[in-house]
């Protein structure tokens, strides 16, 4: 420790002299060089007051709830495994799409053409995956 010091007093001694050096040489002024060894600090400028902590605060909180929530729903909808529920599941979501496509549309009536293509496309597919493949003893 004692070595620290004395390293850090010959660090200020040099840079005492560096600076009488440059203020001699015209190239530095007094003004531009500032006594303490350190850079002001423009932290202490962000001081926030307490009503604002707490504001700040409950709105995190809140955020973290609302996070919290919407993971425990969705852990809790993915664990629900009856088909019952997958079924409604699935037409809730053909819903939405249908009328997520209605309003595409009503913008460009020309999607039609593309999006027919694309359904001829995705049924074409199901059927030459495995869900419809008969390898049943059965079907044999």
């Amino acid at each position: 420790q004692a070595l620290t010091q004395a390293g850090m007093q010959d660090e200020r001694a040099l840079k005492k002299r560096e600076r009488a050096r440059l203020i001699k040489e015209g190239q530095l002024n007094e003004d531009d060089w500032s006594d303490s060894e350190e850079p002001a600090d423009d932290l202490g400028a962000n001081r926030i007051t307490i009503e604002e902590y707490k504001k700040r605060h409950g709105e995190l909180a809140k955020v973290r709830a609302l996070m919290f929530a919407e993971e425990q729903k969705n852990h809790r909808i993915n664990k629900i495994k009856s088909k019952k529920y997958r079924k409604i599941r699935k037409r809730q979501q053909e819903r939405a799409k249908d009328a997520e496509n209605e309003a595409a549309l009503m913008e460009d009536p020309s999607l039609e053409m593309q999006r027919i293509e694309q359904e001829e496309m995705n049924r074409m597919k199901e059927r030459m995956s495995l869900q419809h493949r008969n390898t049943s003893k059965w079907a044999r």
